[in-house]
């Protein structure tokens, strides 16, 4: 590491890397970023130490590091006001970085950003990749994207990064009327000529796992995200096995509904995901797909409607739902409109 264990600047700042092994740095991660998705979202997504310290551990496929801000109080307690996130992909984007950085809103403005982008920056130098990749969240609808004195046009200009798409966070208040889901079934029953929509608890079947890495892979192909750029991930059985395994080490639920073609063949999928941990109440709307020769027969309306029905069925302490769409994804939007999905916050992609 060219990086210090521990660097104090001259605004009373400490910074270092946190580890996976450490149970003081993941209940300190655990804590801050649990705190960050309730204040984002009003709503809490409930993780134990150990499943923490799972979401920090790197995979063959991903190098994962965590990086905190520390100041300490007259009394030396000590807490952590900013968090760098680093995930480094091992596969494809063998140039790139990607990173997320959060600083919480009473120590904003105060140099914390900048000591963390050092670090970053010293990360980048040592592993010789000049590319980054990065989606800043916190940006209220409302705001003029254009502003350079937007915290996160200060940190991309600094970075050499320019906007490369716009998204929107939206939340859903959940349970969704039924007389809402009858509609969308309704909408989509007399297109769906022979489809036919299977939902799962859980990991699908393992039978069905290369045409499942296939449609993650077609995801990475279609997604309207304007003028980002990266390499395509590729899931074979052992990617999936990495993940799958992960996922279930960090507690996370899944609700995957597929679309069967006539011919027996998965052609769609939509997937939510949450942490059946107690206090939980955030769900998160994942990928939803349907392949591109199978499209036009409202699969993905009658893949929504049958997810959220068992979602209600099964955990009905869930009351809230975030999704992100880009802002050119008209299809998926109408979608989300029609479900009851309301404008949260815009996230900007940047890269150089």
């Amino acid at each position: 590491m060219t990086t210090t264990e521990n660097r104090t600047s001259t605004l009373g700042l400490s910074v270092r890397r946190l580890h996976p092994a450490s149970p003081a740095d993941v209940a300190t991660v655990a804590g801050f970023e649990m705190a960050a998705i309730e204040r984002t979202f009003g709503a809490a997504d409930v993780r134990t130490e150990e499943q923490q310290a799972v979401m920090m551990a790197p995979t063959p496929y991903w190098d994962i590091r965590h990086y905190g801000a520390f100041t300490t109080d007259d009394r030396g307690v000590e807490a952590m006001v900013g968090h760098l996130g680093l995930s480094i992909p091992l596969n494809e984007n063998l140039d790139m970085i990607h990173f997320d950085l959060e600083v919480v809103p009473s120590h904003r403005g105060h140099g914390v950003a900048s000591r963390l982008v050092d670090e970053l920056e010293l990360a980048r130098a040592e592993l010789g990749r000049p590319r980054l990749t990065a989606y800043g969240t916190e940006t209220d609808a409302a705001a003029d994207l254009d502003d350079p004195d937007l915290p996160i046009n200060r940190i991309a200009a600094r970075l050499g990064m320019t906007r490369r798409n716009v998204a929107v966070a939206r939340v859903l208040d959940l349970p969704v009327a039924s007389t809402v889901l009858d509609d969308m079934d309704a909408e989509a029953r007399p297109l769906l000529d022979g489809y036919r929509i299977v939902v799962w608890r859980g990991h699908p079947p393992r039978e069905h796992w290369l045409r499942y890495g296939t449609m993650l892979t077609q995801l990475d192909l279609d997604e309207p995200d304007e003028d980002v750029e990266l390499e395509p991930q590729h899931y074979d059985e052992t990617r999936l096995q990495v993940a799958f395994d992960r996922q279930d080490r960090q507690g996370i639920a899944e609700i995957i509904a597929v679309a069967v073609a006539p011919d027996g063949s998965l052609v769609g999928h939509s997937e939510l995901q949450y942490r059946d941990n107690p206090g939980t109440t955030l769900v998160w709307q994942e990928n939803t797909l349907v392949m591109p020769e199978h499209r036009g027969h409202r699969l993905g309306l009658a893949l929504k409607a049958a997810t959220h029905r068992e979602l209600q069925a099964h955990a009905p302490q869930l009351t809230t739902e975030v999704t992100w769409n880009s802002h050119v994804n008209d299809h998926m939007i109408g979608i989300n409109e029609k479900m009851g999905y309301r404008v949260h916050l815009r996230e900007v992609a940047f890269q150089n």
